[in-house]
Formats: structure tokens, C-alpha cells, sequence
């Protein structure tokens, strides 16, 4: 049997700290202490026996009821459960993540590179205005793209029907152009 330094609890050798406290600075006894399945030693003469410990050979005494609040004279208070608040809401509203797991990034679908080539073939044609081929590729890439992005789920409809306009509107120009240079000879 082992007595602990620290609160005196006795507890087995084996353990490696005092139950009670935690405390792992034992204190050995070559015997164990009274009360552990020995019989009493009798006190020798001048000395006195010690008190039994409380409540050691005596019936238990039963819990006594509460007895209300300090300051109240005998009245019963029922216990009750504490209260406790709801907890507080998340203020960005938001559902609150693991921050240990990272939601897989959000992977967009491509441009469509028809549309692309036609938007910027309706640009070039727009400022240089030399050739009317550019309209007409320019034209042709935005038209053949439309259905392209809404089946293959690419984005650039947008990039499409812009090129679509400004080729047509430069085709426009081109043909206002050679019907009054047919005018004018």
C-alpha cells in the first residue's frame, strides 16, 4: 500500500499516481495501515486511541432536504434546471466549415474558342476596315459557335453574339459603301 504525500490518500503500489490528486511522489509503508484487514493494535500505556474515523461503525445518516435559499426561513425551493441561453446565431449567415477540410474549388467551363476567334476577328475588322474576309470569317466563327456553347455547356455566348453583331454591322457598312461607290460612277 502506498499513502500519497500530497493528500494522504492510500491507494495500491502498482498505480503510478494517486488517484486522488494526481500526485506521483509516493510514500511506501512496510505495512499496511490499520484498517486494511488487520486487526487493531492495542494502544500502549500513556498513549490514547484514536477516533475512529467519522462515520467508521455507524449507521449513515441520511441526506437532509434542502432547506431553501440563505435568508429564507424553512420554505422548500423545487430545483429547477438552469436556463441556458440558445446559442448565438452565426452573424454573416453562414453554416459554419470545418476548417480542416477544404470544399473542392468550383472548376468553371471554358471559353468556346470559336466564339472567341469571331469577337476578336469583329474587332479587328472594326478598326482596320481594309477587308471585308475578316467580317465574313468573323461572322461565320460567331454563328457556328452558338449551338457549340449550348451543347457542349461552354461559356462565351455572350463573346458570340457580339462578334455576331459587329461583323454584321462592318458587312453592313461594307455593302452601304460599294452601293454608293456603284452611285457615284
Amino acid at each position: 500500500m502506498v499513502q500519497c504525500s500530497r493528500c494522504g490518500t492510500i491507494y495500491e503500489e502498482s498505480a503510478a499516481y494517486c488517484p486522488h490528486c494526481g500526485a506521483n511522489a509516493p510514500v511506501v509503508y512496510s505495512q499496511p495501515p490499520q484498517g486494511y484487514g488487520q486487526p487493531p493494535v492495542p494502544p500502549q500505556q500513556g498513549q490514547q486511541t484514536p477516533p475512529p474515523p467519522q462515520g467508521y461503525g455507524q449507521p449513515p445518516v441520511p441526506p437532509q432536504e434542502p432547506q431553501g435559499y440563505p435568508g429564507q426561513q424553512g420554505q422548500l425551493q423545487p430545483q429547477q434546471p438552469p436556463v441556458y441561453a440558445p446559442p448565438p446565431a452565426n452573424p454573416y449567415g453562414q453554416v459554419p466549415t470545418n476548417p480542416y477540410y477544404a470544399p473542392p474549388p468550383i472548376v468553371q467551363p471554358p471559353y468556346n474558342g470559336m466564339a472567341i476567334g469571331g469577337f476578336v476577328l469583329a474587332c479587328v475588322s472594326l478598326v482596320l476596315c481594309c477587308l471585308p474576309i475578316t467580317a465574313i470569317v468573323g461572322l461565320v466563327l460567331s454563328i457556328i459557335s452558338m449551338p457549340q456553347i449550348d451543347q457542349r455547356g461552354e461559356r462565351g455566348k455572350g463573346l458570340a453574339i457580339a462578334g455576331i453583331v459587329l461583323n454584321a454591322l462592318v458587312l453592313l457598312a461594307w455593302v452601304l459603301m460599294f452601293i454608293v461607290s456603284l452611285m457615284a460612277a
